[in-house]
């Protein structure tokens, strides 16, 4: 039985798209539920972009970026990366869009803005 990530934290289904090809599986929603659902060594590539520390609210509560401290959004991110790995095959690779930070428009911290604003 898959183990939670966060136990904390409680999933909702409704965010989880999975779309199939018939070249691969893309998998739509929170890393921190979906990637403990999958098999070890299962997976062989990995791209994501992960929400920067600080910089928007999606609405969501428990959101990754919306921690009160640096180190806290680090070791969820450093969590949901040793799911990564634990899925990867062994030439697996993780493809990772981070940077340090990204805001337009004068914003401040967490604040809304048009690229965030939620479909209700």
């Amino acid at each position: 039985m898959a183990r939670p990530l966060f136990p904390d934290l409680e999933e909702k289904p409704p965010r989880t798209v999975d779309r199939r090809t018939n070249k691969g599986r893309i998998i739509i929603g929170d890393a921190r539920f979906e990637l403990a659902k999958l098999d070890a060594q299962c997976i062989q590539c990995c791209i994501t972009s992960p929400p920067y520390w600080g910089l928007r609210d999606y609405g969501i509560d428990g959101q990754i970026g919306a921690e009160m401290n640096l180190d806290d959004y680090i070791a969820d991110l450093t969590a949901v990366f040793a799911e990564v790995r634990r899925v990867l095959t062994d030439d697996g690779t993780l493809w990772l869009n981070i940077g340090d930070s990204y805001t337009s428009g004068g914003r401040t911290w967490r604040d809304t803005d048009k690229k965030t604003r939620l479909a209700l």
